[in-house]
């Protein structure tokens, strides 16, 4: 569930606004390139979604502070540098 504890802006928040999710992703990613078939792209497909969903929730819950949106100027992007 979303909650607004606070913003941080050091270490990896410098870069992505959601790190631990950007990590969820990389290792998932190097998950489906091990073990190559349909139903593992399905699960992390759909994971991504999940964590798509989540991402969003919590900005949108933090959209009203003033921090994050100072902080949402400073860092663009969500997950993947330079795409989104």
């Amino acid at each position: 569930m979303a909650a607004s504890r606070g913003v941080k802006t050091r270490g990896r928040y410098a870069i992505v606004r959601h790190p631990v999710y950007t990590s969820y992703l990389l290792i998932q990613a190097g998950y489906v390139l091990q073990s190559q078939s349909p139903r593992n792209v399905l699960i992390v497909a759909f994971i991504t979604a999940c964590n798509i969903g989540r991402t969003l929730a919590e900005e949108k819950l933090l959209a009203g502070s003033p921090a994050y949106q100072a902080y949402r100027e400073q860092v663009r992007w969500r997950l993947i540098p330079h795409a989104w």
